[in-house]
């Protein structure tokens, strides 16, 4: 039995359509197999249909199979959405509910393969039997067929036969028997020959695990002894490792205070540096506004009293003397502290250079002593103020004023 569909082609993408939304919707599950059932195609369908077809009429009762045969030739024209997509939902419907009944299998399937080879009511005792289902017809009578069927199935369940032979079994119930002494006798013959070559080989299994045993020793012993050896090697290296690691750890921390130490000196003396650079372009401030005012409001016109011209003059020469030594004195201290604030950050720097070279000499000593002795006295000399001792520049007013003072 095959069907075969009266589809217009320009039909063929909306029937598509509606097979392939309405099988996912669905999801059949065909019994004894293992993936769930959807079509993409209407082609598809109505090729499954034809392959599975003959396998299902033959468990199926004949008003199940009138049934399902009147669904499938329902979907083999199309009138209109509608109408073909409830025909389809009925057939697929109808095939749900023969598989969730176990009236149907899939014909690939190794249950499917047997029953291709029994007739209708073998097929029906066959798979009745493996699904658990009453076995007696309607009237209570049990058709020879069936009792065929139903020891196939009991067969195939308990594994009394390789289940691939069943077709084999199928053509002559006497093989099962003729199979089971040929593989009796077989399996008889295969163990004697084992007992013999077991017998054979008991006289010199003692003397194998003698001369195995012995051999294990010897082999034992010998990579005991390169073991210990290795330990041996490795617990001296590590030991000297360990060594040069506290040694480089020890410089680490003797150097790790003074570090952190010079780091907050550079940092303090660039800020107090940074204040008194402002401080200087305050007093450079004020004491220009200073002369400024004072010049401004003092009359510097011929005066006939000398002595009054010479001090509006000395005044302002006080002033302009004071301003430039106050100048002068604040970008000494401004000066002074950016350069300790660069010597501290010099002799940082010098100490992780020298906490570099440890870490790539790993601590094995070829850093010599008088490398690091010229390089301790680089980091621990004494640090200079910054401030200049003389000037060997022209005379400004508050050179005087500042001589003096130091007489003074």
């Amino acid at each position: 039995m095959v069907y075969k569909p009266n589809i217009n082609k320009n039909q063929m993408e909306e029937v598509d359509k509606i097979v392939k939304d309405e099988s996912e919707r669905i999801k059949v599950e065909i019994f004894y197999k293992t993936t769930t059932t959807t079509f993409q195609t209407y082609d598809e369908l109505i090729t499954f249909i034809n392959n599975e077809i003959p396998i299902w009429k033959k468990t199926l009762t004949q008003d199940d199979f009138n049934q399902l045969d009147n669904y499938i030739k329902n979907i083999l024209h199309f009138n209109n959405n509608s109408q073909f997509l409830n025909n389809v939902r009925n057939l697929l419907n109808s095939m749900r509910t023969f598989s969730q009944r176990k009236t149907i299998a899939y014909s690939k399937s190794p249950v499917g393969k047997y029953i291709s080879r029994m007739g209708d009511e073998e097929a029906k005792g066959f798979l009745e039997y493996l699904t658990k289902r009453p076995i007696l017809n309607n009237q209570n009578v049990l058709l020879s067929e069936k009792i065929s069927g139903v020891f196939y199935g009991l067969l195939y369940e308990k594994g009394y036969v390789k289940k691939k032979d069943i077709q084999e079994l199928l053509e002559s119930p006497s093989f099962v028997f003729d199979e089971f002494q040929k593989d009796y006798e077989e399996n008889i013959e295969k163990l004697d020959k084992k007992n013999q070559i077991v017998s054979q080989q008991s006289d010199s299994l003692e003397e194998f695990i003698e001369t195995t045993k012995n051999n294990t020793e010897n082999v034992i012993n010998i990579y005991r002894k390169e073991w210990e050896d290795r330990v041996e090697n490795l617990i001296s290296e590590k030991r000297e490792s360990i060594e040069a690691l506290e040694l480089k750890y020890t410089e680490k921390l003797k150097l790790k205070g003074p570090t952190e130490y010079w780091e907050s000196l550079s940092k303090r003396y660039i800020l107090i540096g940074s204040i008194w650079f402002v401080v200087t372009m305050l007093i450079g401030l004020a004491g220009g506004l200073s002369i400024w005012a004072i010049a401004d409001r003092i009359d510097f016109g011929v005066d006939q009293d000398i002595t009054n011209s010479v001090q509006k003059y000395l005044l302002v020469a006080v002033l302009i003397s004071l301003t430039f030594y106050l100048l002068s004195q604040s970008m000494k201290i401004c000066l002074s502290q950016f350069h300790l604030s660069s010597d501290y950050k010099e002799r940082e720097q010098i100490t992780l250079v020298y906490l570099a070279l440890l870490e790539e000499n790993k601590g094995d000593g070829s850093v010599s002593k008088e490398d690091k002795q010229i390089i301790l006295q680089s980091i621990f000399s004494r640090s200079e103020s910054g401030l200049i001792k003389g000037d060997s520049g022209p005379v400004m007013p508050n050179n005087m004023i500042n001589q003096i003072m130091k007489k003074i």
